[in-house]
């Protein structure tokens, strides 16, 4: 009887651990599999990674979020999430990022300067908020998105909303609002290695300095005796 509880309790063992192990592994393909569904218009995420020696960035899903198309109507409200995920082995920076605004259709524009923005990290940190007319030419300035950490994922809450005093259509005003993901390597090594040779050029420069210092107060002395 002892060996029997001492087995059932192994197997009762094996199937939690089972399930621990299970759980998280189907809660993470749920997740994924999420970007790429036909209703889905809120989350995107982009992925940094390297094909064939070559940086790229792929994004799901590949069709247009509603931050990228707007259709708000007069009083609403959208709330959604961009994801940037960091598969390379380099720290990344951004600040070369992009958001190109439908500057040749001005029915757009106008539509797209009445809607407010607001772009949160997820520590709630505001990164912009104001008029989606002027968040291109903050970008790179006042806004941008911090550096990734190799495997690091950045999430941020992006939010739309457009005035109660609205009154046009905005599907015959809307236009495609193009959010480009640049990432550049920071390159911490190349950086470190560049401030050691200035300091060593400085410290070589003191010393040589010194050593011609007190060469010539020698001659001097020399000179006086």
């Amino acid at each position: 009887m002892t060996s029997l509880k001492n087995t059932a309790r192994l197997l009762l063992s094996a199937l939690v651990v089972s399930a621990c192990l299970i759980i998280p592994a189907v809660a993470a393909t749920s997740a994924l599999e999420e970007f790429d569904n036909p209703n889905n218009d809120y989350i995107k995420i982009y992925l940094i990674t390297k094909q064939d020696g070559q940086g790229i960035v792929m994004e799901k899903p590949e069709r247009r979020v509603f931050w990228e198309y707007p259709l708000l109507s007069a009083g609403q409200t959208r709330t959604g999430t961009l994801y940037i995920k960091n598969e390379t082995q380099n720290r990344l920076d951004f600040s070369k990022s992009a958001i190109n605004l439908p500057y040749d259709d001005q029915q757009a524009l106008q539509y797209i300067a009445n809607l407010k923005i607001a772009v949160l990290s997820s520590s709630g940190e505001p990164l912009y908020q104001g008029s989606y007319g002027s968040i291109a030419e903050s970008f790179g300035n006042s806004f941008k998105f911090p550096p990734l950490d190799p495997g690091e994922t950045g999430e941020f809450t992006i939010t739309l909303s457009c005035p109660f005093n609205y009154t046009s259509t905005p599907e015959n005003q809307t236009a495609a609002v193009d959010w480009k993901i640049t990432p550049s390597n920071e390159d911490k090594n190349g950086l470190l290695s560049r401030k050691t040779v200035l300091v060593f050029s400085i410290c070589a420069l003191l010393v040589i300095t010194a050593v011609i210092a007190a060469g010539l107060i020698r001659s001097r002395r020399a000179g006086q005796n």
